[in-house]
């Protein structure tokens, strides 16, 4: 950990990742002072290192980066984390990245970054990462490869919601590119599913070949790719450099070589929650069950995904007759006392209803209209209930509850105001002027 000094508040928490985690492997801290970072003792200079080194994180800025890289490869350093902003840090960093390009052509070393946040692997107990690494962070089967470290930040503060393999951000991919990444995550045989956020192709013959071993291994692969808009192009170049690509190139290649392009950050969490956990789908057509009818207005977007179909067809759930049909009659009896047949209403598919009249054809079968509800009816048109017989007891007793129930307290009307009357000789009183000052 080159730089890494009690002051340097991102290279102390570089440290922390890594002890809280539990890394097996030794922890180096290199400053100058030479002073105990996070309890562990640290070391002027790489050469007065106790043991061999695998890799170093450059936690220096720019202009200390091709010193530091130097020294780390001496030391035996096969990889480099850098941290630095890259081209983005003016002459400084383009000096940088030059001075790393050329030390990478000549000694092999690989390169991780400028402008990046590092890497994450719960199952190895290792994070370089730069930002802070919530506890709740699990090992799984998914594997991430960003090209934001943004986007790597909320891909760790999911916490456990995804078991995840490796989250691996590029930055600026001066040497070790994101299809490289990828390519050595799939030999990984526990491996369930890889997620990507890409914002330009290095080389995208390098993505083709990528995409179609994880296809032929069984891996499904999702990508977010963003610059769909022309500002959006422009934005990833001013970002880490890439060329973003036409966005109608991008989704054919995608749908050539089998990549699920998700259209969001949300969608990607989705299908990596489901392949992680070796959820897939059956079959190629897909049915889809909603309560509101807006929610299922957007369910035919599935029909856009390669292989996928629809049916044509909706199923509703609603009854097959008509909610308004005519009033039911009301049986009466004949005097032969002949049985009642059912009858239908008159609108197609209805179902059955009550009988209206006997079948035999005596001068007694008549039929009315059925009475209206007493909500209807009028209060002059009501009848008083017929009295009881005397000696019939009070109902209900006077031991239950109030009878009818008490009306409730109507709350007391606040007093209105009332205007003065115009013809009084009186005049009403007038609110006293605003001041001017105030106005």
């Amino acid at each position: 950990m080159v730089g890494a000094a009690p002051g340097n508040d991102a290279a102390v928490t570089v440290v922390r990742n890594l002890v809280d985690l539990g890394y097996p492997g030794p922890v180096y801290p290199v400053h100058p002072a030479a002073a105990p970072v996070y309890g562990l003792p640290a070391y002027p200079s790489l050469a007065d290192l106790p043991g061999p080194v695998e890799a170093a994180a450059l936690l220096v800025g720019a202009g200390r980066v091709p010193a530091a890289a130097d020294a780390a490869v001496a030391a035996g350093a096969a990889g480099l984390w850098v941290f630095a902003g890259g081209r983005a840090d003016g002459e400084a960093g383009q000096a940088m990245e030059a001075h790393l390009a050329g030390l990478a052509a000549r000694t092999g070393v690989l390169v991780g970054g400028p402008n990046c946040m590092g890497v994450i692997a719960p199952t190895e107990r290792f994070a370089c990462w730069l930002g802070t690494v919530v506890p709740a962070v699990r090992p799984g089967r998914v594997a991430a490869v960003v090209q934001s470290g943004a986007v790597g930040e909320a891909l760790v503060g999911l916490g456990g919601r995804v078991g995840w393999r490796a989250i691996v951000s590029t930055g600026n991919e001066l040497v070790v590119e994101a299809a490289a990444v990828a390519d050595r995550l799939l030999d990984d045989p526990d491996l369930a599913c890889l997620a990507l956020f890409l914002e330009g192709f290095r080389d995208p013959a390098a993505f083709v070949a990528v995409a179609r071993r994880a296809a032929g291994a069984g891996v499904p692969v999702a990508a977010v790719k963003v610059g769909r808009s022309r500002a959006g192009r422009a934005g990833v170049v001013a970002h880490t450099g890439a060329l973003a690509g036409e966005d109608r190139v991008v989704d054919a290649l995608f749908g050539q070589v089998g990549v699920h392009r998700a259209a969001d950050l949300d969608e990607l969490v989705e299908f990596a929650v489901a392949a992680g956990a070796g959820l897939r789908p059956a079959g190629r057509r897909t049915f889809v069950v909603t309560t509101p009818a807006g929610r299922a207005t957007c369910s035919p977007t599935c029909s856009t995904m390669p292989g996928s179909s629809c049916p044509s067809r909706r199923l509703r759930c609603t009854p097959p007759w008509p909610r308004r049909c005519p009033p039911p009659t009301r049986p009466t009896r004949s005097t032969c006392g002949a049985p009642a047949t059912p009858t239908r209403c008159s609108q197609p598919g209805s179902p059955p209803r009550p009988p209206t009249a006997p079948t035999c054809s005596c001068s007694a079968s008549t039929s009315r209209p059925a009475p209206a509800p007493a909500s209807a009816r009028s209060p002059r048109a009501r009848r008083p209930p017929p009295a009881a017989p005397p000696g019939t007891p009070a109902w209900p007793p006077p031991w239950s509850r109030s009878w009818p129930p008490a009306t409730p307290a109507r709350p007391p009307s606040r007093p209105r105001l009332r205007r003065a009357c115009r013809c009084s000789a009186a005049p009403a009183p007038q609110p006293a002027p605003w001041p001017r000052s105030r106005l």
